[in-house]
């Protein structure tokens, strides 16, 4: 190894000196990169910037929930009330917020957007920036191992908007979207183990400050970001063993004063996570290793790559079970350049810590064992099937790790990839810094490389997220402060739109809801699923399977029993009041034919067509 004794554990930034040519000072540089990457963000929402932010958004069930925990997060603080657990929704049982993607500081931070806009605004805008933030941050960090800032460019623009980005954008993945923390971790991280040039405290304190913040966005990403950070160090260790003793104290003492601040923040926010009230009692997911990678997906693109031939998609769709989860393509021509720049600067600590790490993570990514051209397969247990294991097999057996998906970690990859790129680029540009066309030749590799990762935007269909006029007006104010009140269509994750009519409309969280679409904890009987399609109490409920149907065009015939069972349920669940809006409503004239013959004919009729029933005292039985 080309390391001295007391030299750093790993080398920094390229041998060529940095030159700075031109007047434009480094902030204003950064500004405009910063710039850059937010036009391109706006251009993958492209569909939602050219319509109306504040009303459209992506359809789907996520884009509900997480919009529905953007508003409740500025809501409970303002009123004094516990973030981590609500009795809003799964009356009268509430749910544990902790355990679901609720991404509190992100609601936190963007209150103002809430409070002037819509949570909807909020929502959008935050996913934009989560592109924008995360090129952003990886830019950041390929600066520490880069004099040429357009290098560093290339390494933001292939992160923040790498197929795994692009991927998880489309699911409206927030949560996993929102990649700002990691590469900023994996920054600290290099100071604290290589260079240390800051002080213990000031590196200590920072990596602290990173990782509460992670957890309050994500819980599953700050695990997988502490995995590849473990992933990291030993790639260090190995490489720049001979320094291992002389950074060896100042790591200590770093990790040490992280620990204690971490700790001591999160003790309660971990404990209401795993044993607090609703908290969920084993795995939140049983089928992670559904969600794996192929070995082909490198080099195989999906629907979601403009480049992609029929034939392939096809193919690579099926990859990690889900196109709007599968984010591990890469394409060839980077492939072959990271291949071939590794080899040539295999003489240099930090390229060997980069494809290392990258490597091992693309390992991970694969989850217990390898597939390749067709859908990850599972056993009746969970477990990955296939003819060869895989490490993460072994992982996925961690209380910690059980609910991570492995797929997943390609987010990893790509930043890797990202950094890897940023190395040889630089290396080229310096290799012909005389020359007057110094940028041509790195510039025709990263056009090379990024051409196969052009993604199909705009991404996925939008429709209006309209709360109705019922609740976006003053006729929600009939309904008493607090009270539980049934809306339909019946909140679940068939219709989770319903939900955003309590966070979104004139008096936000005025009433409380039975059902919506959350992670909630399961009854003792082996029906947990990994997706709740309706909540705990609702998968055995009468009332939710019987008015989910009816949404659904299922009415069922009106009997005496029926009739008993429905009004006891609605008893436990202390509902008094049902609201109807008409025009919001699929299959509206059954279901208030259906509530007539439930509980009588309605209170009132609302101007602006909703069918309310008030006050109402069903009879247990």
């Amino acid at each position: 190894m080309p390391y001295a004794e007391g030299a750093p554990l790993v080398s920094t930034g390229s041998a060529v000196p940095s030159r700075r040519i031109g007047p434009t000072s480094p902030a204003a540089v950064t500004a405009g990169v910063v710039l850059v990457y937010l036009a391109g963000a706006v251009a993958v929402y492209w569909n939602i910037w050219s319509a109306n932010p504040v009303h459209d958004a992506q359809i789907g069930p996520d884009t509900a929930l997480n919009t529905w925990f953007l508003a409740w997060a500025p809501h409970a603080v303002a009123h004094g009330l516990n973030p981590f657990f609500t009795s809003a929704v799964n009356v009268p049982y509430g749910v544990n917020v902790l355990d679901n993607t609720s991404e509190l500081l992100l609601g936190l931070l963007a209150a103002p957007i809430t409070e002037l806009f819509s949570p909807v605004a909020t929502f959008n805008v935050l996913m934009t920036v989560a592109l924008a933030g995360s090129a952003t941050s990886a830019y950041f960090l390929a600066r520490r191992f880069t004099d040429w800032r357009a290098a560093a460019f290339a390494a933001g623009l292939l992160f923040g908007f790498s197929p795994y980005m692009i991927t998880e954008s489309f699911g409206t993945h927030i949560h996993l979207t929102f990649m700002v923390v990691p590469p900023l971790v994996l920054l600290v991280l290099h100071e604290l183990v290589v260079r240390q040039e800051w002080t213990v405290r000031r590196c200590g304190l920072t990596l602290a400050a990173l990782v509460v913040a992670q957890f309050f966005i994500s819980v599953e990403v700050l695990v997988t970001t502490v995995l590849t950070s473990l992933v990291c160090v030993i790639a260090v260790a190995i490489v720049g063993r001979r320094s291992l003793r002389t950074h060896l104290p100042y790591v200590c003492q770093g990790v040490a004063l992280a620990l204690i601040v971490i700790a001591v923040v999160l003790a309660y926010p971990v404990w209401f996570l795993v044993d607090g009230p609703g908290h969920i009692e084993g795995p939140i997911q049983l089928v992670p290793q559904a969600y794996r990678a192929s070995v082909f997906g490198p080099v195989i693109p999906d629907m979601l790559q403009r480049l992609a031939p029929f034939g392939s998609a096809k193919v690579a769709d099926v990859f990690a079970n889900s196109y709007s989860e599968n984010g591990s393509y890469l394409g060839i021509p980077l492939l072959v350049t990271m291949a071939i720049g590794a080899y040539v600067l295999r003489r240099r600590g930090t390229v060997w810590v980069v494809a290392l790490s990258g490597a091992a993570m693309f390992v991970l990514s694969l989850g217990g064992a390898l597939t390749f051209l067709h859908a990850p397969l599972i056993g009746r247990n969970g477990d990955a099937i296939g003819h060869i294991p895989l490490p993460e097999g072994l992982l996925a057996k961690l209380p910690i790790l059980s609910n991570t998906i492995p797929v997943r970690m390609s987010g990893y990859v790509a930043l890797f990839a990202g950094l890897l790129l940023a190395i040889i680029l630089d290396t080229v540009h310096h290799s012909r810094v005389e020359r007057p066309q110094r940028a041509v030749l790195p510039g025709l590799i990263a056009i090379a490389c990024f051409v196969p990762l052009l993604p199909a935007v705009p991404l996925g269909s939008i429709g209006p997220s309209t709360i109705p006029p019922y609740f976006a007006g003053s006729a929600v104010t009939a309904l008493a402060q607090g009270s539980v009140t049934m809306v339909l269509p019946y909140p679940s994750f068939t219709f989770a739109d319903t939900q955003l009519w309590q966070a979104g409309g004139s008096h936000p969280f005025r009433f409380s809801l039975p059902g919506g679409y959350f992670f909630v904890d399961q009854p003792n009987n082996g029906d947990r699923i990994a997706r709740t399609t309706a909540l705990s109490y609702t998968l055995n409920s009468l009332s939710a399977r019987t008015f989910v149907g009816i949404g659904l065009g299922r009415v069922p015939s009106e009997t005496v029993s029926l009739k008993a069972d429905l009004l006891s349920q609605l008893h436990h669940w202390r509902v008094t009041n049902v609201v109807v809006p008409l025009a919001s409503t699929l299959n509206a004239p059954a279901t208030v034919a259906f509530l007539r013959w439930l509980l009588g004919p309605p209170t009132a009729i609302d101007s602006s067509g909703a069918t309310v029933w008030y006050g109402i005292q069903p009879a247990a039985h």
